[in-house]
């Protein structure tokens, strides 16, 4: 995150995904096999739910997360999704 300067920005767990696969970054507790954009965001949704319990924030490693409930507009209509924060 980092390096692709998204320290401090609202990203999804769908972007965190695509960044680890475009990086060939495996994500720890998935196969080889499951290293997809589906596979990996469900295991990223998993992962951070455990990690956030009922809290909007938690530190790891001396790094703060953050999430925030959005609003999206799409094709079909309007839907609440997360966005974190990482810093």
């Amino acid at each position: 995150m980092q390096e692709q300067g998204k320290l401090g920005q609202q990203v999804s767990a769908s972007e965190i995904t695509e960044m680890c696969i475009e990086e060939n970054i495996m994500m720890p507790g998935l196969s080889q096999d499951k290293h997809t954009e589906s596979e990996g965001k469900k295991h990223l949704d998993r992962t951070l739910k455990k990690l956030f319990e009922d809290e909007n924030e938690f530190v790891l490693e001396g790094h703060k997360a953050e999430r925030d409930l959005v609003a999206e507009d799409n094709s079909i209509g309007n839907r609440q999704g997360r966005q974190l924060n990482l810093g």
